[in-house]
């Protein structure tokens, strides 16, 4: 087997004490039981639609431009909501996350996102509760499967797909491709 595969999860950057243990937790200990920690499902992000062809209940993608500055408000029991407004060719939406004003400069107006999760609509009015965003770029497409995994406490869908990133980008460069030339 490659050395590198039995290394400790540790080697990665950003794993430290913490991530390890939760890795650990679910039987994550090296970079090969990380490189077999696959996907148990795949969200389709790639079917971009527009607002005014939103189905109540169903996840879908929308690519939406922000128009309004992100405000945040405190309610009841020190729970903050941050909101901001972003629309399409077909509609404006609201969007709302909760308890998370550290993402208040990270919306800028003008700038385009994917958006991914559940829009409901109300009479006219579009809205979008704590979706998955990425920075949308024509130049630059984003992957149309986003894949998830299964998770515990102190691991999200972004680290542990940015560690497998990490490892697969290494894995390339210092493992050897074990099918034949002709075949590849």
């Amino acid at each position: 087997m490659n050395p590198y595969l039995s290394a400790p999860i540790t080697t990665l950057s950003g794993v430290g004490e913490a991530r390890k243990k939760a890795y650990a937790r679910l039987g994550i200990h090296t970079i090969k039981d990380l490189l077999y920690h696959f996907p148990r499902a795949f969200e389709n992000r790639g079917d971009v639609r527009l607002l005014s062809d939103v189905q109540p209940g169903e996840k879908c993608a929308l690519v939406l431009t922000v128009s309004t500055e992100c405000r945040v408000a405190r309610v009841k029991r020190g729970m903050t909501l941050l909101k901001f407004r972003a629309f399409d060719d077909s509609g404006v939406c609201e969007i709302t996350f909760f308890n998370q004003d550290y993402l208040r400069s990270a919306f800028p107006l003008g700038s385009v996102f994917r958006f991914y999760g559940n829009a409901e609509k109300t009479g006219n009015r579009y809205t979008m509760t704590s979706p998955a965003y990425e920075p949308y770029s024509e130049v630059r497409p984003l992957p149309p499967l986003f894949p998830v995994y299964s998770l515990t406490e102190g691991l999200s869908q972004k680290i542990i797909s940015a560690n497998i990133a990490q490892v697969l980008s290494i894995a390339s460069a210092r493992m050897e491709d074990p099918l034949p030339e002709d075949i590849r």
